[in-house]
This record gives structure tokens, C-alpha cells and sequence, in this order.
């Protein structure tokens, strides 16, 4: 680092937990790999393999970049470089301000001084290298503003902590938080599916190296733009413009089925020929939109049907949604085959669970819907967590937008005043969806407040479920605050007529309605399932924890307990959310950000197909395509 010209060589080798800490190369030196090993001397220790062996040919030619040193200014570059090195080296050796919870003593820092400091940080202090040192669990008990006040947070998960890795990505993601975990251990690979910054460490080496990382980091950003520091992400080596199989086993009104019908919709308009495969039951009214082909298989010879498909359209890809079905048949031909996994399927037996495990031989990749989706694939149905990439839903921004025009239309129309406050649960009824704590929470605020109304206006698909629902209307003369049976199809008008969107699901499922409330500009109260923590962040809500303490604790031998009776500690928590948003607590959101386009979402898949059909693992793919602007 301090004589020009000691360069590496061509054959060099550094593992994975390098580029982890230290991130990308800098684009704008111009000898960026000659900066890439200082960066990692003053990580760790440089050193010679220790051999006279010839371990590869170098072929030197006028044309090769030494040939033309003079014309790129290479020795110029690097003699700016050792400059910048200098104050660089003198910016790695200022002293540290260490908080959190560990305590001096705890953490080994090498040869990094560093001072421990009470409390948190507060105005700016350009000069500080302020760092925050965390254990796993901890991250949940931080805000976003707080975080933002120091200049690098780390955390390390230890043994049997894998489960905040799930729950606290979203927040991982957005803060840039370090994350460090024991080798090869859950959270490890765990960590691996969510976020791309991600070392393994055993815990004492964890002070030293996040502060070697924090250092990085720090002079990174304070030394250059984001445009600087800016790399396009890798192209595959070709693009597929084929066709793509999207499976259904039938095809109903859920958001799944929407998500396959529109996932279609988009692979044609890019001229991939999506074709939706129905392979068990559809609904004989059923008409797709004009540029999505449809075949249902025939139910005769399902399985011939669909071998001659796939023999005719020899597809790029098959992506299959909640449905093992012709996965084996697909792997026979070669095919990729994809399974989105939507769920956490905690009705499953261990049967079910199986059959996704046998099947997993012949899957290529599986896109979770969110990170509570994932974290459940690989911890209860034993998938593969290096096969797993988390893809969140997206918005279609078309169907889903805020208008107080529409708003006043459609609370006109429902009869609802100014004073009115209307809360919508859009979710189709049955028990996972939580209808029955809802209305059991509203009977008990409902005599206060007369002008609070409630539309539950999904279809109905547990008629047992739904005469438990009437029966508490019915006990407690709800009939003119309640709406109740009434499927409505004009969801964007119903966000936008509404003051609060309520949720009581007991797992994943429902955040789609959630995002699209979001985007409409509709506060939020939910349970604590899937995504919706993300979700709601930049609009007003309400989260309830359920009353289990993970949703993995919920399994087919007690859901029905907390499915179709009444639990008093969620009913609780909910009659308390209901009454602040009937005291107008919870305003209309008019500063939104808005979430991931449908698009953007759709165009991710088909960058994922295009990678890994060039030879890609999933685990390279997972954090390319969310660089990636366009497919």
C-alpha cells in the first residue's frame, strides 16, 4: 500500500466474506483492481501462496492494457492512487465511537482504537466515525430515523437467532446493516437468501472485522457519490425470448391467480408468449385477458395433454404457482422449472411437507413472496435456502392509485357521511383471513361509536365461517354498521372511499391487498404476517401481534383452535386498534412511497430466467436483479 507499482498479478484468490465487507470495486480510479487490494491488505493479510510452481501463462502483446500504458495513463492513475491511499490510511486509523449493547471487554478490535459511548448520537458530527454494534435480535428495536444517525451498523446473529434474520430483512435492506453469522450455521445460509451484505465470522472476530468494514464503508461514502460508485449488473449471456409455461392447478379469484394471470399478461407484451396452463379445475366463465393464451389441459389425459404442450412449444421456463404437478415431466425434457412459493403453507402435514421435499430434485429455483415466506421454506418444508429468492409482489399502479374524487363518488354511493369513519377487510372469508376476532373485536366498540362502519367485502368461501360471522351481527344488531356478504370488485374505489384497511390473517396471503391499500393511501391495521411490516412503514398503522409467538408455532394440529374460536388476546388488540381509528386517530396518508410496480416485479423473473439459463446459480441471481433497472 505504500510502494507504486507492487502490484498483485492475475492469479489471486480471496473468499466470499471479502467482497462482503468490502463491497464493489471503485469505478472511478481507473486502476480499480490495484485499489481492490489495498482495500483488502488493510482488511486482513495479503500473502504469498509460497510456491515456485507456474500457475498460469501471461501473454504480453502491444494491444493488452500494459502495451498501451501510456496511452491510458496507467502509471499517472497510479501515483494518484498512492495519494488517495495516504489520507485513506489516515481516515482508517482516526478512532471509533462504538455503541450499542456490548459492553468494553466484549469485543476484540484488533488494532482499531475505540472508545464505547452511552446513548445514542445526535446532530452531525463530520468527524466521528460513529458505529453501531448489534446482536441479531436487537435490530427490531431501532428505528429507521435513529439508524440513520450513525455512520455504520453492524449486527451478528449466533446460534438459534435465524429466525430475525427473516423478520428483520426489510429493515437490514434498507438501513445497509452488516450482517455477520457463525460459518455454516442456520442463519448463515438464511442471511444469504435476504441480504447482500453478509459475512460469516465466529463471534470473536466479529469486532474486528465490522470495524475494518465500517471503515470501508465510511470513507466510501464520504468520498464518493452514489452515481460514482454506480455498476451496471451482470448481463446474461443470452437473452431468452421463448416461451413461458405458467402452471395453475385451478384457476379461482384470489390474488394468486390474479398474480399468474397477470404475470402472463406481461411475458406476452414482451414478446415471451406466456401461456397459462390451468392443469386441474377452471371456471367455465373464465376469460383471460386478450393477450394471454389459455389452455386448460384436458382432464381425460391431463398428463399426455401436457407432454404434447411441452413437446410443441419447447418453453424457456415453467413457473409453477402453489402446484408440484408436472415437475418431474418438465425435468425429464430439461426445462427449468420454477415454483413461486406464496405461503406459508402452515396447514400442510408432514405428507405435503414431503412431497415439496422429493420434489425439490427436480426444481431449479424458488421466488418466496416475501421474506417470512422464505424463511418458512427452508425451516419447516426443508428447502434448500441457496435455491430460494425472495421477490416481493408489486402494485399494478394502473388499477391502484389515490383520488379524492373517486373517494367522495364511492362514499356517496355507500351512503357513508363526512363524519363516517369506514373500515374495509378486503380479504375473501374464511378462517385464515381472521373475520370472525374482527367483527367479535367491533361488537364490543360498536354501541360507542355509531358512526364507525365496517365492509368485509371479499367472497365467501367457508359458508360455516361466514353463519358464524352473521350470528354475532345478528346477536349484537350490527346489520346498519355492517356489510357483510357483499362481494366488491371495484377494490381501488373501496381503498380510497376508506379510512383504515383492516386485516386479521393469521399468516402470509394478505399482503397484496395490503400494498395495494398502501398505495391508495389508506392507513393500516394488521396483524403481524408476511410482508406487511415493510409494507406500512411510510403510511399510518396499526401492527398486533398474533397470539402465537412465531408463526411457525402454528401447525395443523392447533389451527383450528385459533382459526374458528374466538381468542381473547387478539380480539383485545383489535377492539383497542378499532377504537383509536374510530376516534379518527389514523389519518389518510398523503405522503406515500410508493411500492414496486407489478412490472418491475414481473420484469425481475424474466432477468432471472435469462441468468440462469447462462449458467447462474439462484444465489448469484438473488441481488443482481434487484440492481437490475430493466430486464
Amino acid at each position: 500500500n505504500v510502494v507504486k507499482d507492487n502490484f498483485i498479478g492475475a492469479s489471486f484468490m480471496y473468499r466470499r466474506n471479502v467482497l462482503s465487507l468490502l463491497g464493489d470495486y471503485d469505478p472511478q480510479l481507473g486502476v480499480e483492481d490495484y485499489d481492490y487490494w489495498m482495500r483488502i491488505n488493510d482488511l486482513g493479510k495479503i500473502a504469498h501462496l509460497g510456491t515456485d510452481e507456474i500457475l498460469y501463462d501471461y501473454r504480453v502483446h502491444d494491444n493488452s492494457l500494459n502495451g498501451k500504458a501510456g496511452e491510458f495513463k496507467i502509471l499517472e492513475k497510479s501515483i494518484q492512487l498512492m495519494e488517495y491511499e495516504k489520507v485513506r490510511f489516515a481516515f482508517y486509523h482516526r478512532n471509533f465511537e462504538i455503541y450499542g449493547s456490548y459492553h468494553e471487554g466484549d469485543l476484540d478490535f484488533g488494532c482499531f482504537r475505540a472508545n464505547y459511548v452511552s446513548g445514542v448520537p445526535s446532530g452531525c458530527n463530520g468527524t466521528a466515525k460513529r458505529v453501531l454494534l448489534l446482536k441479531g435480535p436487537e435490530i427490531g428495536d431501532w428505528s429507521g430515523e435513529i439508524l440513520a444517525d450513525f455512520d455504520f451498523t453492524a449486527a451478528f446473529f449466533d446460534l438459534h437467532e435465524e429466525y430475525y434474520c427473516g423478520k428483520f430483512a426489510s429493515r437490514i435492506r434498507r438501513n445497509h446493516i452488516q450482517c455477520f453469522a457463525r460459518p455454516e450455521s442456520a442463519a448463515a445460509k438464511y442471511l444469504a437468501m435476504f441480504v447482500s451484505n453478509h459475512a460469516e465470522c465466529m463471534p470473536g472476530e466479529f469486532g474486528r472485522l465490522a470495524l475494518s468494514a465500517a471503515n470501508n464503508r465510511i470513507f466510501w461514502n464520504r468520498t464518493r457519490t452514489p452515481s460514482e460508485t454506480s455498476l451496471l449488473p451482470a448481463e446474461p449471456a443470452r437473452k431468452q425470448q421463448g416461451t413461458v409455461l405458467i402452471l395453475l392447478e385451478q384457476i379461482g379469484t384470489g390474488g394468486m391467480e390474479q398474480m399468474a394471470v397477470d404475470m402472463a399478461g406481461y411475458f406476452s407484451s414482451c414478446n415471451r408468449r406466456g401461456i397459462l396452463v390451468c392443469v386441474r379445475d377452471f371456471r367455465a366463465n373464465f376469460i383471460p385477458p386478450g393477450n394471454v393464451l389459455f389452455k386448460p389441459l384436458d382432464m381425460a389425459t391431463p398428463e399426455e395433454d401436457f407432454k404434447q404442450l411441452l413437446e410443441k412449444e419447447r418453453p424457456d421456463a415453467v413457473i409453477a404457482h402453489y402446484t408440484l404437478w408436472g415437475a418431474e415431466t418438465v425435468y425429464q425434457m430439461n426445462i427449468p422449472f420454477y415454483q413461486v412459493l406464496h405461503n406459508t403453507y402452515i396447514w400442510f402435514d408432514e405428507e405435503q411437507c414431503r412431497s415439496y421435499r422429493e420434489n425439490d430434485r427436480f426444481t431449479t429455483a424458488y421466488f418466496a413472496v416475501s421474506a417470512t415466506v422464505a424463511l418458512d421454506a427452508a425451516v419447516r418444508l426443508s428447502l434448500p435456502p441457496e435455491k430460494i429468492i425472495v421477490r416481493e409482489n408489486g402494485i399494478d399502479h394502473e388499477k391502484f392509485f389515490p383520488s379524492e374524487k373517486l373517494r367522495m363518488q364511492q362514499r356517496n354511493k355507500l351512503h357513508i357521511t363526512d363524519t363516517d369513519i369506514l373500515l374495509v377487510n378486503p380479504a375473501s372469508c374464511y378462517g385464515v383471513k381472521g373475520q370472525l376476532h374482527l367483527i367479535h373485536a367491533f361488537s364490543r366498540i360498536a354501541a360507542r361509536h355509531p358512526h364507525l362502519k365496517l365492509i368485509m367485502a371479499g367472497k365467501i368461501l367457508e359458508d360455516h365461517y361466514a353463519e358464524k360471522i352473521r350470528a354475532v351481527i345478528q346477536e349484537h344488531h350490527l346489520e346498519k354498521q355492517v356489510c357483510f356478504g357483499d362481494f366488491c370488485d371495484d377494490m381501488n374505489a373501496l381503498y380510497n372511499a376508506a379510512d383504515a384497511v383492516v386485516m386479521a390473517s393469521f399468516w402470509e396471503g394478505c399482503s397484496l391487498a395490503v400494498a395495494e391499500a398502501v398505495q391508495c393511501g389508506c392507513p393500516v391495521i394488521s396483524t403481524v404476517t408476511g410482508d406487511v411490516e415493510r409494507q406500512t412503514e411510510n403510511t399510518p398503522r396499526i401492527l398486533i401481534e398474533l397470539p402465537v409467538r412465531r408463526h411457525t408455532d402454528l401447525n395443523p394440529g392447533n389451527i383450528g383452535m385459533y382459526l374458528y374460536e374466538p381468542n381473547r388476546d387478539l380480539i383485545e388488540k383489535l377492539s383497542a386498534a378499532l377504537e383509536t381509528a374510530a376516534q379518527g386517530s389514523l389519518p389518510r396518508s398523503s405522503r406515500r412511497i410508493p411500492d414496486r410496480s407489478a412490472v418491475e416485479v414481473y420484469s425481475g423473473y424474466l432477468r432471472a430466467f435469462n441468468l440462469i439459463g447462462s449458467g447462474f446459480a439462484p444465489q448469484a441471481v438473488r441481488h443482481n436483479i434487484e440492481r437490475a433497472v430493466k430486464p
